[in-house]
Formats: structure tokens, C-alpha cells, sequence
């Protein structure tokens, strides 16, 4: 039996071309398994493939090769040897990634952060958390509203990823971004943010030199609050070495 380990529905694909593919790869799709249908993960894969070959310019095209991605890490199902396929969730959210690079939407939003989970454990997964968590807090309102306005037009079959149409930005509903939508928009970003600032840090932990580690964090994102949450634990790791140097132990 399939086990989704997180919940990545975002209820963000929306069917605009009338796709029969499509509609398939949403019956399908485990991740969006609500308890009242059947779901395969293999099928539900091919179909979002068949639908990206039938329209292969389509404005969903990050959404789907994310959503892609996601199912890779996250529909899994022991019993019968469906794994987590870190290595094809990587290439999808590549795909997503460069293909939407604009776009902030919660789908996106996790597949940038799921993607630096791919990274090798250590020091390479802590660099790109880094990386991705710098461009996070650069974001502006006017970066989110830009993106809330293209999110809108892909849902409403305008535009392309790269660029919505100028019927929608000179004031058509689906470019319109409310307050509503941004402050939603801004606390997932947010939250986001703060999570793969911990993240960071305990790949810094996790490391051979845990303490070099944390500096490093400190001293690339000393003005942001995860410089605070690393000074501390490099302190808990300075004051547990000296402890230990004053019982006589050896520090590694």
C-alpha cells in the first residue's frame, strides 16, 4: 500500500488544456490521494510524461515536472518495492527548477527545497542550503507579487512560465495579485525559510569539523536570524570540548 511521507498537494496543476493525459496523471497521482480511489505511481508518472510530449509548451510545464519530482521522493510503497528514487526526483526538480525559474508558488517552492535535500550529505548539502536560503530572504514583495501574477496566468492558460502575456499584466483576474494571496504566499516563503536555515545548520553539525562548519554559516549568513540559532550550537560544541579538556579527555 502506497504511504505519501509528506503531504506535497498544493492543488496547483489545473487541467487547461482539457488533457485526457492529465486528467489521468491526477486520478493517479498518490500524492494527491484523498482515500477514495485507486492510485499507481508508475502510470500516474507516464501520463504527466504523455501530457508534457502532447504539450510540450505548456504553462504547467514546472508545475508537472515538479509534481514529477515529488512523487519520486514521496509516493513509496514497501510492500511492493516502490522506492524512493532520490536520483530521478533530482533530474525532474532540475527540469522544474529551470523551466519555471520565476515561479514561487508553494509546488515550486518545495521542489527548490527538496532539491537541495539531493545534494551529498555534509558540507555540499549545507552549501546549497546556504545558497538557497540567501536568495530566499532577498526575495521582495515585488518579487512575490511578480510571481503570484504569473502563477495566476498559468492557471488561467495565459502566458508561458517565462513570461506572461500583456493582457494579463495590464489587469486581466489572472494576473491580479491580492493581499490575500501574498501574505499567504510570504508565511510559506517564510516558513520555507526558516526551516532550511535549521536544516543548514545541522548539516553543519553532521560534519567532520562541525565548529569550521558553523563559522562558515556565520560568517556568510551573519546578518540573518540563522547566524544566531549557529553561533548558539557552536557554542554548545566549544563548551562541551572545554569540559571535556577539564576531565582530561583528548578532544577529537
Amino acid at each position: 500500500m502506497f504511504q505519501v511521507v509528506v503531504s506535497v498537494c498544493y492543488a496547483q496543476i489545473v487541467n487547461i488544456e482539457g488533457s485526457p493525459a492529465l486528467a489521468r496523471a491526477l486520478s493517479l497521482d498518490p500524492t494527491l490521494e484523498d482515500g477514495s480511489r485507486a492510485i499507481n505511481r508508475s502510470e500516474a508518472i507516464r501520463c504527466y510524461e504523455e501530457y508534457l510530449k502532447e504539450y510540450p509548451q505548456s504553462p504547467n510545464k514546472p508545475l508537472v515536472l515538479a509534481q514529477i519530482g515529488l512523487i519520486y521522493l514521496y509516493a513509496i510503497d514497501d510492500e511492493h518495492g516502490v522506492n524512493r528514487d532520490i536520483a530521478s526526483a533530482n533530474k525532474y526538480l532540475d527540469k522544474a527548477i529551470a523551466s519555471g525559474p520565476g515561479l514561487l508558488s508553494p509546488l515550486m517552492i518545495s521542489a527548490r527545497t527538496n532539491r537541495v535535500c539531493g545534494f551529498d550529505a555534509g558540507i555540499p548539502r549545507m552549501r546549497a542550503r546556504m545558497k538557497l536560503y540567501e536568495w530566499f530572504v532577498s526575495l521582495s514583495d515585488a518579487d512575490l507579487e511578480a510571481s503570484i501574477k504569473k502563477t495566476n496566468a498559468i492557471r488561467k492558460g495565459v502566458g508561458t512560465p517565462e513570461q506572461v502575456s500583456p493582457g494579463a499584466e495590464a489587469g486581466d483576474p489572472s494576473g491580479i495579485a491580492s493581499d490575500r494571496e501574498l501574505a499567504k504566499l510570504r508565511k510559506r516563503l517564510d516558513t520555507a525559510t526558516r526551516n532550511l536555515g535549521l536544516d543548514l545548520v545541522y548539516d553543519g553539525l553532521g560534519t567532520e569539523q562541525p565548529e569550521v562548519s558553523l563559522s562558515e554559516v556565520i560568517e556568510r549568513l551573519g546578518e540573518y536570524p540563522v547566524a544566531q540559532f549557529a553561533n548558539e550550537k557552536l557554542e554548545e560544541l566549544r563548551h562541551r570540548r572545554e569540559e571535556k579538556l577539564a576531565q582530561g579527555h583528548t578532544p577529537r
